[in-house]
């Protein structure tokens, strides 16, 4: 059943009509689907490199894809990917020398590229490239439905620039049909003696709904949060029916959110409350409840209609001086641009002792986000988000 389901798969997704048709005919000759699936929950058997393409590549000839994954998320989080072109990773991919790290690199070098266009020629050329669509059969045919791709963390994940080329490409279904045939294995979790490692191998939808949320808004016209958030919705109600267990595989990683929640970014309140639900709902997940109330106290600051300061709040009156000096200084900058955040909002909801509680904090403890507090005022003032909290006779100290 899950052969047949994956030859439909890869049936569908080669029949994509590119503008580039020899191309892909002649990358979909050099590979066999059938052959490159492998079994979800075995190892993956061995192939032979059939012809020497560099020295390095050559040491992988008898390891299997998930052995060429590279290095463990912790050491590829800071080490750079090398730039190659789609011509050069298509002919590593041809000889079985491709790797997580070669797509990646491909990828990024792509989109680098193509960033300083404006933004319908930017969609226009990744669509062009066929990337995206290149990309995710060599997955398929390298791991079947192994998800040991989209288990790297940080900038070593793939997930977001691959979403980026197939959102261009109108792609997004294929992406839907990878999440939805994982639905089945929210049922399946306690099956496996190993429960830790193999809910870590499953539960790869998180990141590849992160990248596919972030991807959504980098297209969006108007910064809009909109599109993203009905994709977490609709992943949501298809996990919905294993409860808890099911919110498991929606669970996006809080970078994700981060990153897209510090632009100034237009969002249907509606929609945002369902990310805040859900969040609320999974407290009972988390190990770490003071780090969950952080996160709770973060999404509720960006809430589009009503900014609330009151979660964070509560999580800054169980926060030492002493915990916030054992975070790295990032980490540490970080959470005082939030506490700047809380105390804009609560000045001009007309609590200043609350404010100035925070903005305290932050002046003994983390200087160099205090000593940029004016240029922090100017940000605040300018955001679409804060517009329906502000008041004309409310003058911040800064």
């Amino acid at each position: 059943m899950l052969a047949r389901s994956s030859l439909r798969f890869f049936r569908g997704l080669a029949r994509y009509q590119s503008s580039h048709r020899h191309v892909a005919s002649t990358l979909l000759r050099s590979i066999d689907p059938i052959s490159g699936l492998r079994n979800r929950y075995f190892s993956a058997s061995c192939r032979p490199l059939q012809a020497a393409v560099e020295s390095r590549e050559a040491s992988d000839t008898l390891q299997a894809p998930s052995q060429r994954l590279g290095p463990k998320s912790e050491e590829t989080e800071n080490t750079p990917t090398v730039p190659i072109t789609l011509t050069e990773f298509e002919t590593l991919a041809k000889y079985g020398a491709a790797t997580i790290d070669h797509a990646r690199g491909c990828l990024e070098h792509l989109k680098a590229q193509l960033l300083p266009l404006a933004l319908e020629e930017r969609r226009e050329a990744a669509a062009k490239t066929d990337a995206g669509r290149k990309i995710l059969l060599w997955l398929w045919t390298e791991y079947g439905s192994d998800p040991a791709a989209f288990l790297h963390t940080g900038k070593a994940r793939i997930g977001p620039d691959l979403c980026w080329f197939l959102l261009a490409q109108g792609l997004e279904e294929y992406l839907w049909k990878w999440i939805e045939r994982e639905i089945p294995s929210a049922a399946d979790l306690n099956n496996f003696s190993d429960l830790e490692n193999e809910r870590q191998r499953l539960l790869w939808t998180g990141p590849l709904l992160a990248g596919l949320l972030q991807a959504h808004y980098e297209w969006a016209t108007d910064a809009s949060l909109d599109v993203a958030l009905k994709a977490f919705k609709k992943a949501r109600e298809a996990f919905s029916v294993y409860g808890e267990r099911g919110d498991k595989f929606v669970e996006i990683p809080f970078w994700t959110m981060s990153k897209i929640t510090q632009d100034d970014f237009t969002c249907d309140a509606s929609l945002y409350e369902i990310l805040i639900d859900f969040h609320n709902k999974s407290k009972s997940l988390h190990r770490d409840l003071h780090l969950w109330r952080f996160r709770f106290g973060a999404l509720a600051l960006n809430r589009p209609s009503n900014p609330d300061p009151e979660a964070f709040l509560q999580w800054f009156r169980q926060f030492t001086p002493k915990v916030m000096r054992r975070y790295h200084p990032k980490a540490r900058n970080a959470n005082a641009a939030y506490m700047m955040k809380a105390a804009y909002i609560l000045r001009h909801q007309m609590r200043a002792d609350e404010a100035t509680e925070l903005e305290r904090f932050v002046e003994k403890e983390a200087r160099q986000v205090w000593s940029n507090r004016r240029k922090t005022l100017e940000d605040l003032d300018a955001r679409r988000g804060l517009v329906n909290i502000r008041r004309n006779d409310v003058t911040i100290p800064w």
